[in-house]
């Protein structure tokens, strides 16, 4: 009997196909799916609501906007007196609720109350003792008569306020008011606080009052 000697290399390819098949049936894919269907697109959804607008904010309130309106009037207002009050830089006195305002400037009887009344004052007449003495200190400062705002332009002898009222309160020198050649139908005072009639054509101390 002959013995068959198998090569040595056939035995190599043999070792290597039976590697090779193990080796791709291991990497493969076990399966190949098919390609599904494409899905038809679906119906579209139905339009949502549209949001409600945004609030733009509180309901108008016409109250504040009136508060608002007389806080700025009340402002307007004190503008117009402190501006007024920069025409009369010198004195300033006050008594109560009077206010009592110089530039130290002199005039005649009727230019005095234009000037007063041109920034929104009026000429001063005191109504008090107190009055009277507050005047008075301004009255001293100036050394000079101050008009008052009485006369008796209208009846002779008999004084009043601007307002055509009688007079409450006066602090007359002795024997005054004595009308002399009755032309004396104004008033001023004089640096003691006492009162003098005298004639409106002559100059004296400007002294408006709030």
């Amino acid at each position: 009997m002959h013995q068959f000697q198998i090569c040595p290399v056939l035995i190599v390819a043999m070792i290597c196909l039976t590697l090779c098949h193990s080796v791709m049936m291991e990497t493969l894919p076990l399966c190949i799916g098919i390609q599904g269907m494409q899905e038809s697109q679906g119906s579209p959804g139905k339009v949502g609501q549209k949001e409600a607008k945004e609030d733009s904010g509180a309901p108008f309130d016409m109250s504040r906007v009136l508060a608002l309106e007389k806080q700025l009037a009340a402002l307007q207002q004190s503008l117009t007196f402190y501006t007024n009050v920069l025409q009369f830089l010198g004195s300033i006195c006050k008594d109560g609720n009077k206010t009592f305002i110089t530039a130290g400037k002199t005039a005649n009887f009727s230019s005095a109350k234009s000037e007063c009344s041109l920034a929104g004052y009026q000429l001063s007449a005191p109504k008090t003792e107190a009055e009277n003495m507050v005047m008075q200190r301004i009255v001293k400062k100036y050394d000079k008569d101050a008009w008052l705002a009485i006369s008796d332009e209208k009846m002779e002898g008999t004084f009043v306020y601007l307002d055509d009222k009688p007079i409450s309160y006066s602090n007359w020198n002795p024997g005054e008011p004595n009308g002399e050649h009755q032309a004396e139908d104004c008033v001023v005072m004089q640096t003691t606080g006492k009162w003098n009639d005298s004639i409106c054509t002559e100059k004296g101390l400007v002294i408006c009052e709030t």
